[in-house]
Order: C-alpha cells, then structure tokens, then sequence
C-alpha cells in the first residue's frame, strides 16, 4: 500500500515537471517568434567587413561604433550569404595582397561602394588608386580619416 502511495507520488510528481516544461517551451517559442518578428520588421543596420586583427582593429571599432554600423571581423578571405547590407570593407592587414584581394572580392560579390585600406608599400599604391580603393596612412589615428574620407576630403594618402 505504502509502495502503490509512493508510486502514485512519483507519477503525478512527473506529470507535473512535464506540465511545467510544456509550457515553458511554448513561452520559449512565443518569445522566439516575437523575436524574428521584430528582426523582419527592423530597419537592417548597414554592414562592415574588417579584414585584420591588432590594434588598427581597435581603431575602427571606435569609428564603426559612433556610426551604427554592424561590424564583421574575419581574418581569412571569405565570403557569406547574409551580408546583405556591406556598405563598408576596411582591410587592415600586413599584406596588400590580402588588402586587395578582399576589396575587389567584396567590391565583385556585393556591390561594395566604400572600400579603405592600408597600403603597406609606397609601390602598390597605383593599384590602389586603380581600383579606387581609398588609402590609409598606417602612422595616424584611422577613425579620423575614415570620417575625411567619407566627408570627401581627400587627406590621407599614404
């Protein structure tokens, strides 16, 4: 009898922790849905793509955080399908082979209008400057002249 109590006990007690996680999985996927929701309703921030790592990161990530944009940090050459919105591709790497070879990447794939980049050696900057890439200079603070730049004013040629 105790045996059949005890039982008893168990069952209603295991019934009731998965009434409990029933309905804490439908507040789960309500709120979830409420989630995609407002993304799909939300206006998408504009996009950059930062090739490099370093302190120069830690430059643009101040530039990029007083302007709302959403930053992609990789540090390979790559590309993916929900970039949508890439307005921006800042490459800051140590080699200008890198340097253009993801600007033109990006300028091919998704229609990148502003594209910066750091141009190690004085030789290449003619291709820069042919594939209208726009130059930073590596000694000055890079979030002051990604701001003249997009002003329009040329200052930074390296």
């Amino acid at each position: 009898m105790l045996a059949d109590i005890l039982l008893g006990m168990i069952i209603l007690g295991g019934m009731a922790y998965g009434m409990y996680l029933m309905f804490r999985v439908d507040c789960w996927t309500a709120e979830e849905r409420k989630l995609q929701e407002d993304e799909e309703t939300r206006e998408p921030l504009p996009q950059a793509v930062v090739f490099g790592r370093g302190s120069r990161r830690k430059q643009v990530e101040k530039w990029l955080n007083d302007r709302a944009v959403e930053a992609v940090y990789i540090e390979d050459v790559c590309i993916r399908d929900n970039w949508d919105n890439v307005q921006y591709v800042i490459a800051l790497s140590e080699s200008d082979a890198d340097n253009l070879s993801i600007c033109n990447l990006m300028r091919k794939m998704y229609g990148t209008a502003y594209l910066f980049s750091i141009c190690n050696e004085g030789v290449n900057e003619s291709v820069y400057h042919r594939f209208h890439i726009r130059i930073l200079k590596e000694d000055g603070k890079i979030w002051e002249q990604l701001g003249a730049l997009l002003a329009g004013k040329e200052v930074s040629i390296a």
